[in-house]
């Protein structure tokens, strides 16, 4: 049987206006959610089954488990020091944040006056 790849989807990389718009539509709640997703790179369902103990603030990083990780495949995501200053004032209390959250997020910074769509 042959392997059939699905094709793949292009990847957003967001201006730094998208990304302000991104920080400033935020709340306490939703903050910590999408500064991992834009400061450290780690998927919106990965960052929902992260737990306490995957954050490593001395050590610099952030362990995404096999087990949590899209490609199966254990990784390290780097904490900048932009993300450190957030996770440390907003800590991430829940991480599941749902869908209807996420996309209010979006609307708000897409009705930014300076922010451009934000994709699909």
């Amino acid at each position: 049987i042959p392997n059939r790849e699905t094709p793949h989807r292009e990847i957003l990389v967001l201006t730094n206006v998208q990304v302000r718009a991104l920080i400033d539509a935020c709340d306490e709640a939703t903050l910590p959610f999408f500064a991992l997703a834009i400061f450290a790179g780690i998927r919106p369902e990965e960052i929902n089954k992260l737990k306490v103990d995957d954050f490593n603030f001395k050590g610099g990083y952030i362990k995404v488990a096999a087990t949590v990780s899209k490609t199966h495949r254990k990784r390290f995501a780097e904490i900048s020091d932009n993300l450190e200053i957030l996770l440390k004032r907003y800590p991430l209390r829940d991480p599941g944040l749902s869908r209807s959250k996420v996309d209010r997020v979006r609307r708000k910074a897409e009705g930014s006056r300076h922010a451009q769509s934000l994709g699909p």
